[in-house]
């Protein structure tokens, strides 16, 4: 007889398959579920993906394989796979460089959930790991696709707000031919606490010139927010939020 859980996550509905990844927690024969829970976290519904990482999260205490089978689904083919057991990993233990290949091939990935979610763990990750903001910025000004620069711009904008480096990085994508670029590096550059005299400088001339009116009305906002606050003020709004 196949165990109730399993049948559960083998459900059409998606709302099943997550309840299902949340009961396997409280299951007394977890341990026979943590396959199937890794499995999980490459459904086609992030939701039931983050209910998987935060089953096998939670039982790692009990079940301490938890960490080596998320450990070995960082090499998987499934990037989605791969970003979510780095999810469960860093509820277990703090970030490790081997964390890093996952989350940034995640960047790239066609959901925006898991783009996100990828993004957020980089820059958590980037609090404790100084590797990570240097690997950032290389992205950044790389010729990788575009949705990983601009996320990856996007991170440093998060992590390090006040960095010469990061407003350089902007500057460098708000100069891109790609009007999906330069969007990219406003909704960056409004993160910045202390945007440099040649970063206003290029948001004014994207304020008048820009193809893209959609850059135009970005650039335009931002220039009229940092011009509420006085020189050297870290409190200029984040006036653009992206999300999928």
């Amino acid at each position: 007889m196949l165990h109730p859980v399993l049948a559960q996550l083998q459900s059409r509905d998606a709302t099943q398959r997550a309840a299902a990844c949340r009961a396997a927690e409280q299951d007394p024969s977890a341990v026979l579920l943590v396959d199937a829970l890794i499995q999980a976290l490459n459904d086609s519904n992030t939701a039931v993906c983050r209910a998987a990482a935060r089953s096998l999260s939670a039982l790692q205490q009990s079940v301490p394989e938890v960490a080596r089978h998320l450990r070995a689904a960082l090499r998987s083919d499934a990037t989605r796979l791969r970003v979510f057991a780095a999810s469960a990993l860093l509820e277990i233990e703090p970030p490790s460089p081997a964390l890093l290949p996952a989350l940034v091939a995640g960047l790239a990935d066609g959901d925006g959930h898991v783009r996100w979610s990828a993004a957020h763990m980089l820059v958590e990750a980037g609090r404790l790991l100084p590797e990570v903001e240097p690997l950032l910025r290389g992205l950044a000004q790389s010729d990788t696709a575009p949705d990983t620069r601009g996320m990856a711009c996007a991170c440093l904008a998060e992590l390090a707000p006040d960095s010469p480096r990061t407003a350089a990085s902007v500057l460098h994508l708000l100069g891109e031919e790609s009007a999906r670029l330069r969007r990219a590096g406003l909704t960056a550059a409004a993160r910045l606490h202390h945007p440099s005299a040649a970063l206003r400088a290029r948001l004014q001339e994207l304020a008048e010139n820009d193809q893209a009116a959609i850059c135009r009305r970005l650039a335009a906002a931002i220039l009229t927010a940092l011009s509420e606050h006085p020189a050297g003020d870290a409190s200029v709004p984040r006036i653009i939020h992206e999300a999928p």
